[in-house]
């Protein structure tokens, strides 16, 4: 059953991980300690009164409205591109947000977001990202682009978890598209996989209503659909770190030592693991998840986005203290990128329905504040 208390806690818990991680981003847990105190950042350093968000949120609402956009031909027009081509096509624009082209200045504009004044803050966006999406020169499964395995890949893709039902398509094509969105600007192997990995768990924990108890299982049925799908060589570097945060967590290590023991979250493969170990040690409560996965050495917004987005899809927007909420920086933006993600395309070729706020959106492709 499809969720919307589901759509909008992952999505929005996602935004509260990287807002947290975001201020926190480049400074070790010396540096954080000496910044806000020996238990680290427990709540957000505002802006202006905003929390601020980071590319990570940034590129996953152009993975929705790729979605979105690419669902809303199909339905219209009874034939589309793969939904890789529009994540490329999101991706382009969400780069060109970065460079800060007016929108008004671009190529045709196929992203309602890309008029939204706000997406042209540049927050710290990935070198790889900007790198491969200026050349244009996207990679493929099958003909990768780089060697890269920097998390930039797998911070992005929540929406696609989120966005197909396993009872219409199969959990093997879901997984697969999250790997291909990442293969777009990052082509390790430890680059895509990841990707699909997280695609699976935000899929499972969406349409099979995980519970905390079930999150062992789920990341060892992670575990062996991506060696089912992708190659058991190819799966084991993650299978590996996703084990061991599995045992870190249920031991009595503490928090720190044990993200160290799995890394710092810069490449792909940590940062799930990093946001698993803090998902199985806090699924009852999302601050205590996203505090964990921010006050560490590396990639901290990355690594608390990834646990936020896991740990707000099980347990739904109710769970997400108003707190990480009231400051969120495009909060409404995020809130209706998830609400247009479970409620789907409306309308249909060849009917009379016609919804004019989703076809100034996902067909004109225009923002209205």
């Amino acid at each position: 059953m499809r969720s919307l208390s589901r759509f909008r806690g992952c999505l929005l818990g996602g935004a509260a991980g990287d807002a947290l991680g975001y201020s926190v981003e480049f400074l070790n847990r010396e540096q954080i300690e000496e910044r806000y105190g020996k238990d680290g950042i427990l709540g957000y350093d505002l802006t202006n009164d905003i929390a601020i968000i980071s590319d990570d949120t940034q590129m996953t609402l152009f993975t929705a409205n790729g979605l979105l956009l690419g669902k809303t031909r199909m339905a219209m027009r009874g034939e589309a591109a793969p939904y890789a081509g529009y994540l490329a096509v999101a991706y382009r624009e969400w780069f060109r947000t970065q460079r800060r082209l007016p929108s008004h200045l671009q190529q045709r504009i196929y992203c309602w977001l890309s008029h939204v004044p706000e997406m042209y803050h540049r927050r710290a966006p990935g070198a790889t990202c900007m790198s491969i999406l200026e050349a244009q020169q996207y990679g493929t499964l099958e003909r990768p682009c780089n060697q890269s395995k920097g998390c930039g890949g797998i911070m992005r893709v929540a929406p696609i978890g989120l966005f197909f039902d396993p009872k219409q398509m199969p959990q093997e094509k879901i997984d697969r598209l999250g790997a291909e969105a990442a293969a777009i600007t990052h082509g390790h192997v430890m680059g895509w996989l990841p990707a699909a990995a997280f695609t699976h768990m935000i899929s499972r924990i969406t349409y099979a209503d995980v519970h905390g108890a079930d999150l062992p299982e789920l990341i060892r049925e992670t575990d062996a659909a991506m060696a089912e799908q992708f190659g058991s060589e190819r799966a084991e570097p993650l299978g590996a770190l996703l084990r061991r945060a599995i045992r870190l967590a249920q031991s009595s290590v503490s928090d720190l030592d044990g993200i160290r023991q799995l890394g710092e979250g810069w490449v792909a493969e940590e940062t799930l693991a990093i946001a698993c170990f803090c998902l199985l040690r806090y699924h009852q409560n999302f601050g205590s998840c996203i505090i964990a996965a921010a006050n560490h050495d590396g990639d901290s917004d990355s690594t608390a986005s990834v646990a936020g987005n896991l740990l707000g899809a099980m347990l739904g927007i109710a769970e997400i203290p108003e707190f990480f909420l009231e400051s969120l920086e495009l909060r409404d933006i995020i809130d209706e990128i998830a609400h247009d993600l479970w409620s789907d395309c409306p309308m249909k070729r060849f009917s009379s329905f016609f919804d004019e706020d989703w076809s100034r959106k996902y067909i004109e492709c225009r923002y209205e504040p």
